[in-house]
């Protein structure tokens, strides 16, 4: 916090969410939605790679979604894992159990997170929910080398 405050270290708040978030992001998002248009999102994950942009996947469980969701909510703006996975520089997977976890979860501890449920339940439905690849154990194939037992309905 500055010591001495004057008109140019004062910000109004953002209005838009472009203005609350970095102008490249907004570049990348734009770029990747028009992207999105002409070729397929193979080509666009290659066009990323061409450029340098870092592409990285992420297995997420539900106590780093509620944090998220948590976060996103009381900051008014998307997470920064919700905006590289929305751009398509971040690929996040969960199990099919935290897909049926997290709306529960959020029922349960919204007061304690003091958060609005039907906010939170609208939040990840809207913005989580499709940025999400959600994997079935089950339907896995075991892990070579894996010592213990893996049993399949």
């Amino acid at each position: 916090m500055p010591i001495v405050e004057s008109e140019s270290n004062r910000r109004d708040p953002p209005t838009t969410l472009s203005e609350a978030l970095p102008a490249d992001l907004v570049f990348m998002e734009v770029l990747h939605d028009l992207l999105r248009l002409f070729v397929t999102e193979e080509q666009i994950q290659q066009f990323l790679k061409n450029l340098g942009v870092h592409l990285a996947s992420c297995i997420v469980d539900t106590n780093i979604w509620l944090a998220d969701i948590t976060r996103t909510l009381k900051k008014d703006k998307p997470s920064g894992l919700l905006q590289a996975a929305r751009i398509g520089t971040l690929h996040l997977y969960a199990s099919t159990v935290v897909q049926a976890e997290v709306p529960e979860k959020i029922d349960e501890k919204a007061k304690e997170l003091k958060i609005d449920p039907e906010q939170a339940h609208r939040l990840w439905e809207a913005s989580y929910l499709p940025s999400i690849r959600f994997l079935d154990p089950a339907c896995l194939p075991p892990i070579v080398g894996h010592s213990g037992a893996c049993t399949r309905p």
